[in-house]
């Protein structure tokens, strides 16, 4: 005995169709006949009330067949509807993923296009042109000290550099947070990172520890990024 069954077009839910109760009663009247025959003929002499009993344990049974094909179709159904919308949950997700993946990156060119902003492009100026006496040498305790003295005695060039340091570690930080995307951050800034990094690292961890550590947290995201970067 098979359930026809056709979907709804709003919720994808199955509606079992009546004519299988039809079939069903149908089937229990030919039952019933035959009985009937069989009686007359063999003279069992079934009583009215024995035909009652039947016609309604039958009727029982047919109600108890249809309504366990109606829990199976419901469950199947419902299973499906279940199906489509984690489906639809999960592709709603991975769009709103990429339009925040989107919206980051853009936010990302966004604050990496300060660097080259006339203010800070100056500041990047001044500073490369202090460091240039410098670079590669600060390993020398004294070009160091002569670093830190030089820088000390002049405003404008200790302003700029200390900008850019600044600058470098808010980038950093947003990264660390998680606010830009790093890929994108990392394509703008992985060789600007690494040249002031390698030239300044013994210069950022003298300055870490002046003062017995207290200054130990300075430009450390800086650092971090700087040589999770240099590794990739």
């Amino acid at each position: 005995m098979i359930a026809n069954t056709t979907p709804t077009p709003d919720s994808g839910k199955f509606t079992i169709r009546y004519n299988i109760l039809f079939a069903g009663f149908v089937i229990l009247a030919a039952l019933l006949i035959i009985v009937f025959i069989v009686d007359k003929a063999t003279h069992q002499d079934i009583k009215l009330t024995d035909y009652i009993s039947m016609a309604s344990l039958g009727s029982v049974t047919i109600g108890l067949i249809y309504t366990a094909i109606s829990f199976q179709y419901t469950y199947k159904a419902d299973m499906e509807k279940s199906v489509k919308d984690e489906d639809r949950y999960r592709q709603a997700l991975e769009s709103a993923k990429a339009h925040e993946k989107l919206t980051k990156i853009k936010f990302t060119y966004d604050i990496c296009s300060t660097w080259y902003k006339s203010d800070m492009a100056l500041n990047v100026q001044i500073a490369r042109k202090f460091m240039q006496p410098f670079k590669d040498k600060l390993h020398d305790s004294n070009k160091l000290e002569d670093f830190i003295n030089t820088l000390d005695t002049s405003d404008n060039d200790r302003k700029a550099f200390v900008a850019v340091l600044n600058y470098f570690e808010s980038i950093s930080l947003l990264i660390k947070d998680e606010i830009i995307d790093e890929d994108t951050a990392k394509k703008s800034f992985k060789t600007v990172f690494s040249a002031y990094y390698t030239n300044l690292k013994i210069y950022i961890k003298r300055i870490q520890e002046i003062d017995h550590g207290v200054n130990h947290r300075v430009y450390c995201n800086f650092v971090e990024i700087a040589e999770k970067w240099q590794k990739s």
